[in-house]
């Protein structure tokens, strides 16, 4: 090959390389990404609380790919998550961090950093305590503490602290105390083995001139949706006329409580009415009284019927187009049921004319209840038909009259 051939070779080499090159670069465009907006919250943090970290990502290449996002604490990797972009796309990526150790600690990602300062985990003093005297009891409230798994209840007598009760309430009732004496209560935050300062004191002691002197409950076993009655009767005691509020106290949790005036030596009654939907033993406390009830769960058990008639047997009406054809006469269906058991049943009644359910019916009867039902049908054709509920059956005929 002469030297012209080799020269015009190399020149189309480097031609094709040229655009081979150019082509490449053009099908196989780059994906860029940037990370921005790194967010710590909160930045200032109690030891063994959660800290979220966020940053913005964005594709601003022109092809879609994805990118690892690595998040180091501390100088070491703590977390990672890869994510997939389209191109011009943007999300936010989130991160959970749990740091324990006390003190301030770096968080990178990409080229951003930001400070986290963990301090020292501690209950907040309990606050808001209040006292209210009631007839035989004390109540107190106060406010709910950030993290506070429970609280500690002390109660002091004559400048002698003890510690009466432990509660994961806001609120406690003092039911082991007397009008003639006076108490000093504190309340404390707790979690895990950690306790909270002590709240301020209150002092009280339960009311001396009002008295329940009467407490009944009705009825004393029922199951669970089923009204529970409660009757109290309430005595003002001094020569003066007396504001008191009364409260239903059920497992030492107020349920409910009315307004009361009562006139001086006078006595008031008041009643509550509640359900239950748990199966198991109540405590009920109004004022210095307490009682108890019963809740069961439904038992099973079946209304039995007793006896079923139609009436009339047979149902006479005009023959179709003539007058009164369309006013045709009710049939009446009676059915009596009765209650064997000796529990409340609540069960459901089926009426089936010709094998077609026609009416339901359902149906609570007390412990030894009697009850005769009365339903009404309309039947538009001629024929024979069937009644049965249960295990009875009867018939009537509908017939064109001549």
């Amino acid at each position: 090959m002469n030297k012209k051939a080799l020269i015009s070779l190399a020149i189309c080499i480097l031609i094709t390389l040229t655009f081979c090159g150019c082509l490449e670069k053009h099908t196989n465009p780059q994906s860029d990404f940037i990370i921005s907006d790194l967010t710590v919250n909160p930045k200032e943090v109690k030891s063994g609380k959660e800290v979220k970290v966020t940053v913005k990502v964005s594709n601003i290449g022109s092809q879609a790919n994805s990118h690892i996002i690595n998040l180091y604490l501390d100088n070491k990797s703590y977390s990672s998550e890869e994510v997939y972009l389209l191109a011009g796309e943007k999300i936010n990526v989130s991160f959970n961090i749990l740091k324990e150790s006390i003190g301030d600690h770096q968080i990178q990602i990409g080229n951003l950093t930001d400070t986290l300062t963990i301090k020292q985990f501690s209950l907040e003093k309990v606050k808001d305590l209040s006292l209210t005297s009631k007839a035989g009891y004390i109540r107190l409230n106060w406010s709910l503490v950030e993290d506070a798994e429970s609280y500690k209840v002390y109660r002091s007598v004559d400048g002698k602290e003890k510690l009466i009760d432990t509660t994961k309430n806001t609120f406690y009732i003092d039911e082991k105390c007397s009008y003639q004496e006076k108490y000093t209560y504190q309340i404390s935050a707790i979690k895990n083995k950690l306790e909270g300062k002590k709240s301020n004191p209150m002092e009280g002691q339960p009311r001396y001139d009002i008295e329940v002197i009467n407490l009944t409950i009705s009825p004393k076993k029922s199951e669970t949706g089923e009204n529970i009655n409660i009757n109290a009767t309430v005595y003002n005691k001094i020569n003066k006329t007396l504001n008191y509020t009364i409260d239903l106290v059920v497992d030492g949790k107020i349920e409910n409580s009315k307004k009361l005036t009562i006139e001086a030596k006078d006595q008031i009654k008041s009643s509550f009415s509640l359900k239950k939907d748990i199966p198991k033993n109540y405590t009920i406390r109004i004022g210095n009284l307490v009682g108890s009830f019963e809740v069961i769960k439904p038992q099973k058990g079946e209304i039995q019927v007793q006896e079923l008639s139609v009436s009339p047997k047979t149902l006479s009406v005009p023959p179709p187009g003539l007058p009164g054809y369309k006013e045709i006469s009710n049939i009446t269906v009676n059915v009596s049921v009765t209650n064997n058991k000796d529990f409340t049943i609540t069960d459901t009644l089926k009426i089936y004319i010709n094998d077609k359910l026609t009416k339901t019916d359902e149906l609570t009867l007390k412990s030894g209840e009697q009850r005769l039902l009365t339903y009404s049908f309309k039947i538009k054709q001629e024929g024979s038909y069937l009644i049965k509920v249960r295990d009875l059956k009867t018939e009537f005929k509908v017939v064109l009259r001549m």
